[in-house]
């Protein structure tokens, strides 16, 4: 394992508790935005897709979770690779925010039916940017030559899970 300076640190918990805390906000978001349906709107009917909440009370909270999600994926730095396929994930989800998806249940304008569209465009490429980012995760890390087998087990392991859930976006 490679050793940090004291400085280095700070920074490298930072960077940590921002990745986990961005990763909460994603697994958190489709609970959020439907319980908070739920109470603030004051009925139990759920949205037909996550997108269709712009259209909301939850609509700021969408938007906001996503261009927090997108900033993150676009400053997040490893490799050429992974540095590529986040900036993608990062724009393709800024952009699910700015071209809301059509309106359910109401009849859509030409222009509405385009920018419907393009919501989908945006919404399809970062879903194959996350599972393309899933299965990179699988690779090794060069810096960790001396890995317990405990470490190597559970590589092992968080390899199959980012592979179910790479599967589980393509689906």
């Amino acid at each position: 394992m490679f050793t940090m300076s004291s400085g280095e640190q700070p920074l490298v918990r930072s960077y940590l508790f921002l990745r986990k805390g961005v990763g909460i906000l994603g697994v958190a978001l489709p609970f959020v935005l439907i319980i908070g349906a739920i109470i603030l709107d004051h009925h139990l009917e759920l949205s037909y897709s996550l997108s269709a909440y712009y259209y909301s009370v939850m609509g700021s909270v969408f938007v906001g979770s996503l261009w927090a999600i997108g900033i993150f994926l676009i400053c997040y730095q490893y490799d050429h690779l992974d540095n590529i396929v986040s900036n993608i994930a990062g724009i393709c989800v800024i952009g699910v925010s700015l071209f809301p998806t059509t309106r359910d249940g109401v009849t859509a304008t030409q222009q509405q039916e385009m920018i419907g569209k393009v919501h989908f465009l945006f919404a399809t490429g970062f879903l194959l940017a996350l599972a393309f980012m899933a299965v990179l995760f699988t690779r090794k890390n060069p810096d960790q030559a001396n890995v317990t087998d405990t470490d190597k087990k559970l590589k092992r392991f968080r390899n199959k899970v980012y592979v179910i859930c790479g599967i589980v976006m393509v689906a």
